[in-house]
């Protein structure tokens, strides 16, 4: 019998290496802390939405609203490419 050790990351995939799994988690935190930000996104009041052929809504924004909400968000969104999901949440909840 042979004890094998893993590191698992939390999205359940396992990884023999640790470092491959800790590049992999910081995917992860990147990925949910993108999406943190961008439930923040307000929409351009509908004129410019699009419903798709399977039915699904698509919001648009137009290049000012983008340009304000990187301004507004640069702190967030500097966080979350760096992998900090946890300084993500902080700044979010500050800025309520």
């Amino acid at each position: 019998m042979q004890r094998i050790s893993a590191y698992q990351a939390t999205d359940g995939r396992l990884f023999n290496n640790k470092g491959e799994c800790r590049e992999h988690q910081k995917a992860l935190n990147i990925i949910a802390a993108v999406e943190l930000i961008t439930d923040k996104v307000e929409v351009s009041n509908g004129e410019y939405d699009i419903t798709t052929d399977s039915g699904e809504l698509i919001k648009a924004m137009t290049a000012n609203q983008v340009s304000l909400f990187i301004l507004e968000n640069a702190d967030a969104i500097r966080a979350a490419l760096a992998g900090k999901l946890d300084e993500v949440t902080e700044i979010l909840i500050m800025d309520k």
